[in-house]
């Protein structure tokens, strides 16, 4: 009798205890950095300086990114609210913006700072289906190959690791990065977290005064922007990072939101061609 249920335990503990790859996979997939809270506030960064720097050149673009990114670390993007100057103004610290360019990245950044949440709301209120949760058990049907082995491996210790952090009310957001964001992703309808706003009642009246079509208008150019501004981040999450010389011409914008630095040495290697190319240049004489 004792023997049975010796046997009975061990079995069970079996069951439940990881394997070692289960274990290494974890571990792995728990310390994904940077985070996508992270990669969020970067993106956030990075549109914001490309606003304030549409009619100037590369460098204030930079410039820009570098002083905007550690002023919006500060905004809690989860929960919408704004705990600086930066966030509420849409200035960087230091400079003097004339009011129209600043009420202009104010509305920008309000914006993106809008979608950054719909897009977090998204992420930490989703769970993955059950039978994620246990496809590496499907790895042991004859004729699976190595890579598909990993695969559902992958997909499983991430569904455990993602819906055990919302079961105990954490957000994966905070503690998980891209590897497990590019599985959530497909199933995520970030669209569907847009707040309701009265442009959806205007477009239904049909007895629209010329303000509420203006007020209409208004309302689809910033759904249409901000659309457009997902689908970027999108392609940023899923851009296959490719090993590139210091001296290369072509930017890596994913790596302003997934490289491990933040995005420092990308930027690093934008500044240092400019300055190359100003030394080409030589000096300039004043005519």
């Amino acid at each position: 009798m004792t023997n049975t249920s010796n046997a009975e335990a061990k079995t069970s503990k079996d069951e439940t205890e990881p394997t070692e790859a289960e274990s290494k996979m974890t571990e792995t997939i728990a310390k994904d950095r940077p985070t996508i809270d992270s990669a969020v506030k970067s993106f956030i960064s990075m549109v914001c300086a490309r606003s304030m720097a549409a009619s100037g050149t590369d460098a204030t673009h930079d410039k820009v990114m570098m002083g905007i990114v550690p002023a919006l670390s500060k905004v809690s993007v989860s929960n919408g609210q704004q705990t600086n100057n930066t966030a509420s103004t849409g200035t960087v610290p230091g400079e003097n913006t004339p009011e129209s360019k600043t009420d202009k990245s104010t509305s920008i950044q309000q914006q993106v700072l809008e979608l950054a949440r719909c897009i977090l709301k998204a992420i930490n209120s989703y769970t993955f289906p059950v039978h994620d949760t246990v496809a590496y058990s499907m790895a042991e049907k004859p004729g699976t190959s190595d890579g598909k082995k990993s695969e559902l491996l992958e997909i499983s210790v991430v569904a455990r690791l993602w819906n055990g952090l919302v079961q105990s009310d954490q957000k994966p957001s905070r503690f998980l990065g891209r590897r497990a964001l590019k599985l959530a992703w497909k199933n995520l309808d970030v669209p569907s977290f847009f707040p309701a706003d009265k442009g959806n009642d205007i477009v239904n009246n049909l007895n629209t005064t010329n303000q509420n079509k203006q007020q209409q208008n208004q309302v689809i150019d910033v759904r249409e922007r901000q659309l457009e501004w997902l689908k970027q981040f999108e392609e940023l999450l899923f851009s296959t990072p490719k090993p590139l010389p210091s001296d290369t011409q072509v930017n890596d914008d994913s790596a302003l939101l997934w490289a491990p630095d933040g995005g420092a040495a990308e930027l690093a290697k934008r500044r240092q061609r400019r300055l190359d190319a100003a030394k080409e240049r030589g000096p300039r004489t004043p005519s």
